[in-house]
């Protein structure tokens, strides 16, 4: 029996190469940890910072935060997600673990699971914005079982959904899904995988990383809820007022992996 090894995987994988090899989307189309592509930054508001000066989004790039310090918010970890072509010999498993048998190969394999891991904020744990550092511990194996040439391929996408009551309104709508928030909105951050390889008959190939990253402009921030959600003044001066419950999830898609897990933490922060 060939050897296993171990992965950790989270959302999203594109289904097939020719999907793949389409032009790379836009990042920062409702990435709420990136600026917006038109570098539109309110550039005739005025904030008075906390260090003292009128200053603008032109010149600091976040008026809102700049000269705050730094508060940590709290910190959670999702449980580890394991790709296996047979779930049963997995034990050990926790509340918040999940084992996905895979598909007969050459067929792909889809995952997605929420609430893995969770948190829950006070109200006025930060002013501004929920920024984040993030951790993902990965593993994952090809190996090819066909009689022919196949693609191997994993891909992963890590994303928390925000649940505040302001979000409750049914005529606030999410520009993300084109339906009401119902209570929450969801964003990518942390890291994410993509691994692609043309494997031969019996080829075996094991892959581990540790990946850590902060974020940009935060997971979620007073700008973001204006200028890429288009939440009324009214919904964005009182979000970061409310109390907030976080959610860790991971979806993705593989094809040739026997073995793989996936796990990864946030520790939140804000201003």
């Amino acid at each position: 029996m060939h050897p296993k090894a171990r992965m950790m995987a989270f959302p999203l994988l594109i289904a097939g190469s020719a999907a793949l090899a389409a032009a790379p989307r836009d990042p920062r189309l409702h990435a709420a940890d990136l600026l917006p592509k038109s570098g539109a930054l309110q550039q005739h508001r005025l904030v008075q910072s906390a260090a003292g000066p009128l200053i603008s989004n032109a010149d600091v790039g976040d008026a809102d935060s700049f000269g705050r310090n730094v508060t940590y918010a709290g910190l959670a970890q999702t449980g580890q997600v394991i790709l296996q072509e047979d779930c049963s010999i997995v034990t050990g498993l926790g509340p918040d673990d999940r084992c996905v048998t895979v598909n007969a190969q050459p067929a792909s394999t889809s995952f997605s699971f929420n609430d893995l891991g969770r948190m829950t904020l006070p109200a006025r744990s930060t002013n501004d914005l929920l920024c984040f550092h993030s951790t993902t511990f990965q593993t994952w194996q090809f190996f090819n079982e066909t009689g022919s040439a196949s693609q191997a391929a994993i891909r992963y996408t890590e994303s928390i959904t925000i649940e505040n009551p302001l979000l409750d309104d049914p005529s606030l709508m999410d520009p993300t899904t084109g339906l009401p928030f119902n209570g929450s909105l969801t964003v990518g951050i942390g890291t994410s995988l993509l691994d692609l390889e043309t494997m031969q008959p019996g080829d075996d190939k094991v892959r581990n990383e540790n990946v850590t990253r902060t974020c940009l402009g935060g997971a979620i921030s007073k700008r973001a809820l204006s200028e890429d959600y288009g939440l009324p003044d009214s919904v964005v001066k009182q979000f970061f007022k409310q109390p907030m419950t976080i959610r860790l999830n991971v979806s993705g898609r593989a094809s040739l992996v026997v073995d793989s897990s996936l796990l990864f933490g946030v520790r939140m922060y804000g201003d």
